[in-house]
């Protein structure tokens, strides 16, 4: 499983039942998405259930916020209305009625308290679960493969260790796992918040106003060609990023282990220009890959507040010709908002993603 001198085998941990190697032919030297948890057991695998329906549900509630926040912008402009014929017609409305009246705005605006109450403590305990258990997942499943990774090193035949590099494992066991870790614990809990804050928000504004929701679900394709293009070029520049960075270990690493015989015959400043040059191979590949997630981050929100305009525009029109209230105005808004939003906070996960699974490759090669 981990290197191809011996045995592609995997070892279990202790504790660990016997895992039969799953034979996969990765493409673009990455693992698939469903490889990066291979180490979860049972009991991480129950747990990733229980977080993935607490990110679901945690990812619904600013949605939710903005169906309550609609719902009580039409009880203050029904009762300005009434206000306002009050003081234009005085004798029509009795001081029995403006009770009657001002009793039902209170008891509409004292049940939308209540509902903000019970949103925020379910919103305080899902976020709570979301992340703690997460980052509980995330942590085991790197310690199991550190643990995992160090013993089948330990089974190498020696000719192994000839065609490493020296310092390229230990940097396999820091920075690969660290990456790894990154691709299978809370960022996984955040992509499944955002997902559910997307469907959730859509999905409300669907049931409140499906002609307005139509008009701006033009702009989707244009937020999948960016998620699209950002996801293809991050694959090809993470590559040479993590390439070059264990070798900058590598390099370093044989340098200070050796740096009295550097020095006796006078190599320090070769061996700081071979450091320097890979050095400039990581922030070359590491500028490459900013402006790649800078582009296509810009692309998703520049494709969002174009809608946001839109939105007000044809929402606009459609309140005066009196199609739609201004309360569901409020929360079309508020759930475009958050859901597109939450599609846009999704693209740097991308990067995340691509580079645990490099690494994992790396690693389970």
């Amino acid at each position: 499983m981990f290197g191809n001198k011996k045995s592609d085998t995997h070892i279990p941990i202790d504790g660990e039942e016997e895992i039969a190697p799953t034979p996969a032919a990765p493409t673009a030297n990455k693992v698939p998405i469903s490889q990066l948890f291979r180490f979860a057991g049972p009991r991480e695998r129950a747990v990733m259930v229980v977080g993935a329906l607490a990110s679901i549900a945690n990812g619904a509630m600013m949605p939710l916020w903005g169906l309550l926040m609609g719902d009580s912008v039409n009880a203050f402009v029904r009762h300005d209305i009434f206000v306002a014929k009050r003081d234009a017609h005085p004798a029509a409305f009795t001081p029995a009625i403006m009770d009657s009246l001002n009793s039902a705005f209170m008891d509409d605006v004292m049940d939308t308290v209540y509902k903000f109450l019970a949103l925020a403590a379910a919103s305080f305990t899902v976020a709570f679960v979301q992340m703690a258990l997460w980052q509980w997942v995330g942590k085991e499943q790197a310690e199991r493969l550190k643990q995992a990774y160090f013993k089948a090193l330990l089974t190498q035949e020696v000719a192994f260790f000839d065609d490493q590099k020296r310092g390229e494992l230990t940097s396999r066991i820091t920075a690969d796992i660290e990456r790894f870790q990154a691709g299978v614990g809370d960022k996984v809990g955040l992509t499944i918040f955002n997902v559910s804050t997307f469907v959730v928000g859509y999905g409300i504004g669907f049931g409140k106003n499906l002609e307005l929701m139509s008009i701006l679900l033009c702009a989707l394709p244009l937020f999948v060609a960016a998620f699209a293009t950002q996801g293809l070029l991050t694959v090809k520049v993470s590559q040479t990023t993590i390439k070059s960075a264990t070798n900058a270990g590598a390099v370093a690493e044989e340098l200070f282990s050796a740096i009295r015989t550097v020095a006796s015959f006078g190599g320090e400043r070769r061996e700081t220009k071979r450091f320097h040059k890979i050095s400039e191979e990581i922030c070359t590949s590491d500028s490459k890959l900013g402006n790649i997630m800078g582009t296509g981050f810009a692309a998703v929100f520049g494709v969002m507040y174009l809608s946001y305009a839109l939105l007000l525009w044809y929402g606009s029109r459609m309140l005066a010709d009196g199609k739609i209230p201004v309360g569901t105005i409020v929360t079309l808004f508020s759930c475009y908002f958050y859901g597109s939003l939450a599609l846009g906070q999704s693209a740097p996960y991308i990067g995340e993603f691509v580079q645990a699974q490099i690494a994992a490759y790396e690693i389970f090669k």
